[in-house]
């Protein structure tokens, strides 16, 4: 599945897969028409070091984990746009 719209007044594309070796991959998108930061297919675990895909989620912390989603998106725009801005 994939989602395009803005956060935080940033463009911004989000796609979601499901798979049967992790429980579910996210990857962001944003375009930038003056080429100084693009960011393509990027999840805000793989700048620490952490693997690709969710494989955590458990029927107990379901909503809690997806909770999580937005505000890691959040984090991937703000970085992602503090970089810009200083480029």
């Amino acid at each position: 599945m994939t989602y395009v719209g803005t956060l935080d007044e940033t463009p911004v594309k989000v796609s979601l897969t499901y798979t049967n070796q992790v429980q579910m991959i996210y990857a962001v998108s944003i375009p930038d028409n003056e080429r100084k930061v693009v960011l393509i297919g990027a999840a805000y675990e793989n700048y620490f070091g952490m693997g690709a895909g969710w494989d955590y989620i458990t029927e107990e912390n379901a909503e809690v984990s997806i909770g999580l989603l937005p505000e890691l998106l959040r984090r991937l725009v703000h970085l992602r746009n503090e970089v810009r801005r200083l480029v």
